[in-house]
Protein backbone atom coordinates (compact mmCIF):
# COMPACT_ATOMS: atom_id res chain seq x y z
CA UNK A 1 0.00 0.00 0.00
CA UNK A 2 3.01 2.43 -0.11
CA UNK A 3 2.50 1.69 -3.98
CA UNK A 4 -0.12 1.89 -6.38
CA UNK A 5 -2.99 1.27 -3.53
CA UNK A 6 -1.36 4.65 -1.39
CA UNK A 7 -4.14 6.54 -2.85
CA UNK A 8 -6.83 4.72 -2.08
CA UNK A 9 -5.90 3.47 1.81
CA UNK A 10 -4.77 7.14 2.48
CA UNK A 11 -8.82 8.32 0.66
CA UNK A 12 -10.50 5.63 2.39
CA UNK A 13 -8.53 5.81 5.77
CA UNK A 14 -8.91 9.56 6.05
CA UNK A 15 -10.70 11.01 9.09
CA UNK A 16 -13.26 12.27 7.84
CA UNK A 17 -14.36 8.78 6.13
CA UNK A 18 -13.26 6.77 9.31
CA UNK A 19 -16.01 8.65 11.28
CA UNK A 20 -18.63 8.76 8.88
CA UNK A 21 -18.36 4.66 9.25
CA UNK A 22 -18.47 5.26 12.66
CA UNK A 23 -16.68 1.91 14.08
CA UNK A 24 -12.98 3.21 14.53
CA UNK A 25 -11.61 6.14 16.07
CA UNK A 26 -10.30 8.38 13.45
CA UNK A 27 -7.59 9.79 15.34
CA UNK A 28 -5.80 6.13 15.86
CA UNK A 29 -6.46 4.92 12.81
CA UNK A 30 -5.05 8.59 11.07
CA UNK A 31 -2.25 7.22 14.00
CA UNK A 32 -1.88 4.14 12.39
CA UNK A 33 -2.13 5.29 8.46
CA UNK A 34 0.84 8.00 9.33
CA UNK A 35 3.10 5.08 10.82
CA UNK A 36 2.69 2.63 7.91
CA UNK A 37 3.03 5.02 5.28
CA UNK A 38 6.37 6.77 7.55
CA UNK A 39 9.58 5.95 6.12
CA UNK A 40 11.47 5.77 9.46
CA UNK A 41 8.40 3.86 11.64
CA UNK A 42 7.91 0.43 11.03
CA UNK A 43 5.65 -0.43 13.82
CA UNK A 44 2.36 -0.80 12.45
CA UNK A 45 2.66 -4.02 9.92
CA UNK A 46 1.39 -4.31 6.32
CA UNK A 47 -1.02 -7.11 7.81
CA UNK A 48 -2.71 -4.41 10.33
CA UNK A 49 -2.58 -2.05 7.95
CA UNK A 50 -4.72 -4.40 5.45
CA UNK A 51 -6.68 -5.26 8.30
CA UNK A 52 -7.56 -1.43 8.55
CA UNK A 53 -8.63 -1.03 5.13
CA UNK A 54 -10.46 -3.68 4.47
CA UNK A 55 -12.24 -2.92 8.03
CA UNK A 56 -13.48 0.71 6.59
CA UNK A 57 -14.28 -0.91 3.04
CA UNK A 58 -16.88 -3.15 4.75
CA UNK A 59 -18.27 -0.16 6.53
CA UNK A 60 -18.56 2.05 3.43
CA UNK A 61 -20.69 -0.81 1.51
CA UNK A 62 -22.58 -2.73 3.97
CA UNK A 63 -22.91 0.49 7.35
CA UNK A 64 -23.33 3.66 4.83
CA UNK A 65 -26.98 1.96 3.17
CA UNK A 66 -29.95 3.29 3.73
CA UNK A 67 -30.60 3.96 6.58
CA UNK A 68 -33.69 1.83 8.45
CA UNK A 69 -37.18 3.52 9.32
CA UNK A 70 -36.84 3.69 13.04
CA UNK A 71 -38.90 5.88 15.97
CA UNK A 72 -35.57 8.11 16.76
CA UNK A 73 -34.37 6.48 19.59
CA UNK A 74 -32.03 3.34 20.12
CA UNK A 75 -33.09 0.30 20.82
CA UNK A 76 -31.94 -2.23 23.80
CA UNK A 77 -29.86 -4.74 21.41
CA UNK A 78 -31.42 -7.69 23.41
CA UNK A 79 -34.96 -6.23 22.01
CA UNK A 80 -36.08 -7.53 19.01
CA UNK A 81 -39.59 -6.54 19.15
CA UNK A 82 -39.17 -3.43 17.62
CA UNK A 83 -37.57 -4.56 14.46
CA UNK A 84 -38.99 -4.21 11.22
CA UNK A 85 -38.28 -5.67 7.89
CA UNK A 86 -39.51 -3.68 4.90
CA UNK A 87 -39.98 -6.25 1.60
CA UNK A 88 -39.82 -2.86 -0.69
Amino acid sequence: MRGPLREMFVQELAPARVREAGILDPAAVQQAAAEFLGSQNRSVSPAGAWILLQLQQWAGRWLRMAPARTTGKLADANDVSSVTIDSA
